[in-house]
């Protein structure tokens, strides 16, 4: 893929994308999730075209709302597409490193109790930087 597709990338996921980190329930597992919603399903597909994931549509149950799409990607293809996009990436800078900093040690099999703790404190900062409003 050329420079300037993945700029593109990066730019329209700085606009309309976002990073989660979320724990599987009564575990000590955390992951990885980008995912971006759109009334462009076009646009979706072509995410989902060159790094993977799923797309789905959702219907409003407005009457005067269009339906979206969302594009979902997760695990290894996260990894990847989070590399691929990082270095033109103007907003988003410092949740790719978080997400990229747990999926490195998601690969790795990282599980000390030490571990465990920075996985938490690497969720809590993707929600400090993930927050809405004024600061």
């Amino acid at each position: 893929m050329v420079s300037i597709e993945l700029a593109y990338f990066a730019g329209f996921f700085d606009g309309e994308g976002c990073i989660n980190i979320w724990n599987v329930r009564n575990t000590n597992s955390y992951q990885v999730r980008a995912t971006i919603s759109s009334t462009n399903k076009e646009i979706m597909e072509k995410f989902q075209v060159a790094f993977g994931g799923s797309v789905s549509t959702i219907v409003s149950l407005q009457e005067n709302h269009k339906p979206f799409w969302i594009w979902k990607i997760n695990g290894r293809d996260v990894t990847i597409f989070l590399k691929a996009i990082k270095p033109y990436s103007l907003l988003k800078t410092e949740q790719i490193l978080v997400g990229l900093e747990l999926r490195q040690m998601i690969e790795d099999k990282k599980l000390t109790d030490e571990d465990v703790l920075i996985k938490k404190e690497l969720k809590t900062k993707m929600h400090k930087l993930n927050k809405r409003g004024i600061k």
